[in-house]
């Protein structure tokens, strides 16, 4: 599946606030809601190091998956698409491996 077809399928699923009202407001749920999930992701390796339970990376997969929507979410709710978005991070990394600064500490390197 392409990014942006996924977008535009998984959008069929928002049920939040204002999430396609049309108003200039941008919803504010998927960029909370992401850091939970990545919460989550953390949160299971965690237990892991800690020697609660076994690594499964299929539980990982499923909370990657609540990670990749809350992330597309937050691209349509600044107007961005997801094949947009990659595209531009593949340039900066790009970028940053051609002036030898993909280690390293700023945004603008």
């Amino acid at each position: 599946m392409k990014l942006d077809e996924y977008q535009a399928e998984a959008g069929e699923f928002a049920l939040y606030h204002n999430h396609d009202s049309g108003e200039d407001e941008i919803a504010m749920y998927p960029f909370l809601a992401l850091s939970e999930e990545v919460g989550e992701v953390n949160g299971k390796i965690a237990k892991s190091l800690r020697g609660d339970k076994e690594l499964e990376t299929y539980d990982i997969a499923k909370e990657l998956g609540d990670v990749l929507w809350n992330l597309s979410e937050c691209a349509r709710q600044i107007g961005w698409r997801m094949s947009d978005i990659a595209q531009l991070n593949i340039n900066k990394l790009d970028a940053r491996q051609r002036a030898n600064t993909i280690k390293g500490d700023g945004d603008d390197r």
